[in-house]
């Protein structure tokens, strides 16, 4: 990895691992960093595997923590439930939506991508919603998941502004270290 490669690299490691901690500041419903992580992921790194597993690693130690605090009696829900599959899978998604505009990063492609993440995310988390309670949803109707969808919107509203917030964060951050470090250094007169 060329020197400049791996700075860019380290920056973007570091600018996720920053993002991921803000998960735990007080925000409303779904306003998060998870998934904009995800899609700048799928972007900046070229390694799969790291594109992957990072987002995949902030989410997971994140719910551990998250867990943890439900566990004790210090949160009001759990991080693991039946349709957690869901959340991850849908992560995993976005890492893959970020690869079709790899080294093509433009603000309108990145706010795409941001709602195109945020819509896929609400779709299969509630559809999994539907299919996994049977307590809420105890006939599996196309009028129950009709009311899974209508019930998950107050969510999508925090998912969309995290999502655009986020990830106008993560990559407008990036894009502008970034520059200042493949910079040439100008001589002084």
């Amino acid at each position: 990895m060329k020197s400049i490669e791996k700075k860019h690299f380290l920056i973007a490691i570091g600018l996720v691992f920053i993002a991921a901690f803000a998960r735990f500041m007080p925000h409303f419903w779904n306003f998060t960093p998870i998934a904009a992580i995800a899609l700048f992921s799928g972007v900046y790194f070229k390694n799969k595997i790291w594109a992957f597993a990072l987002p995949i690693l902030c989410l997971f130690g994140g719910d551990m923590i998250l867990q943890a605090q439900y566990w004790a009696g210090n949160a009001a829900y759990p991080a693991f439930f039946p349709g957690t599959w869901a959340v991850y899978a849908s992560i995993l998604l976005i890492v893959a939506l970020g690869f079709l505009f790899h080294n093509k990063v433009t603000p309108l492609r990145v706010l795409g991508g941001a709602l195109a993440g945020s819509i896929l995310f609400f779709i299969i988390t509630n559809f999994a919603a539907w299919a996994t309670d049977y307590q809420t949803y105890p006939v599996k109707t196309v009028g129950t998941l009709v009311e899974a969808y209508i019930a998950g919107i107050p969510f999508y509203r925090g998912t969309l502004i995290g999502d655009l917030f986020y990830s106008g964060l993560l990559f407008g951050s990036f894009e502008l270290i970034k520059s200042r470090i493949t910079m040439p250094v100008l001589a002084k007169k």
